[in-house]
């Protein structure tokens, strides 16, 4: 996502191509399920992704959200799983003290990323609605053929 989302912003085009075939070694998608140190991971680099990639303008306004939702998620956990919040929790602060032990490396990388910028937030917005309208409309013809 990351990657795309650099190259997205540097001007370059990313194109899908269905049929394309990616290998993890181990098999991610497996072990994100069973395993709370890559969920770690996972929040780790998705923060530094949102303040590495945004406007500082757009910062301002994404991050309350961001840290909303993770307050949501774990709302919802707490209500269905107990024993998963405090993780969760645990986790999620993990994540944002991971981020500023490694704030001179992050800034390095924003940096330089937000130099090569050629596209604004507002494109990547507008692609993230584009993304959604299209899942929720592949979403729907899945459930219809299901019917």
């Amino acid at each position: 996502m990351d990657f795309c989302w650099r190259a997205w912003i540097s001007g370059y085009d990313v194109i899908y191509t269905p049929k394309a075939i990616i290998y993890h070694k181990p098999d991610l998608k497996r072990e994100f399920e069973k395993s709370l140190k890559i969920r770690s991971w996972i929040e780790k680099f998705r923060l530094r992704t949102l303040l590495k990639n945004y406007e500082l303008k757009n910062l301002f306004k994404i991050l309350p959200n961001y840290f909303f939702q993770k307050s949501v998620n774990l709302y919802q956990y707490r209500k269905q799983k107990k024993g998963i919040i405090s993780s969760l929790l645990i986790i999620y602060l993990k994540a944002i003290f991971w981020n500023l032990i490694h704030i001179f490396s992050l800034i390095k990388e924003r940096i330089f990323v937000q130099a090569n910028r050629l596209r604004g937030d507002d494109f990547i917005f507008r692609l993230m609605e584009e993304l959604q309208e299209l899942e929720m409309k592949l979403i729907a013809s899945t459930k219809y053929k299901k019917n």
